[in-house]
């Protein structure tokens, strides 16, 4: 019995992951403000480290020197990123 409970709950939870990963263009686009040149070279586009803001601050992301990504909503960055 425990085994199909545990199926049931994988079973729904896979479907939800799939709803998720097919259907992600149909989710509503945060208002997040993109810093960064109008158009990048492609040297300006690599990324070898990412970081947060300061200290704690989860609502700017460091994409590289020249972009930052700014205003990220905090419950998108909290449960998202541990």
């Amino acid at each position: 019995m425990k085994l199909a409970a545990d199926f049931r709950a994988f079973t729904k939870a896979g479907r939800a992951l799939g709803e998720l990963h097919v259907g992600y263009e149909r989710v509503p686009e945060y208002a997040a403000r993109v810093e960064g040149p109008d158009k990048p070279t492609p040297t300006q586009l690599r990324v070898e480290n990412m970081k947060f803001g300061k200290g704690k601050d989860k609502s700017v992301i460091h994409y590289n020197a020249y972009f930052a990504v700014r205003e990220i909503p905090r419950p998108t960055s909290a449960s998202a990123v541990p």
